[in-house]
């Protein structure tokens, strides 16, 4: 089951709970994110590059910086 999140303009989705969205390059990108007590986590999936990767962390700052860096490489061409 996907649903549409958000609004038409944004190309966002919710499937079973993941986050469904494309990088910059045209790559599908699946993730989830979230946390209690103090730790986060990150799971990120790229299916068509048979890869993934997963973020663990007790700082929400260093997770958000981490994902944020990911993504640049994965945009760069």
């Amino acid at each position: 089951m996907i649903m549409h999140m958000f609004d038409d303009t944004m190309n966002i989705f919710m499937g079973f709970n993941w986050f469904i969205h494309e990088t910059k390059k045209g790559t599908l990108l699946l993730e989830h994110s979230g946390g209690s007590g103090g730790s986060r986590s990150s799971l990120q999936f790229l299916p068509e590059l048979n890869s993934g990767f997963v973020i663990l962390t007790n700082s929400l700052a260093n997770r958000n910086i981490l994902e944020k860096e990911i993504a640049e490489l994965l945009d760069k061409k």
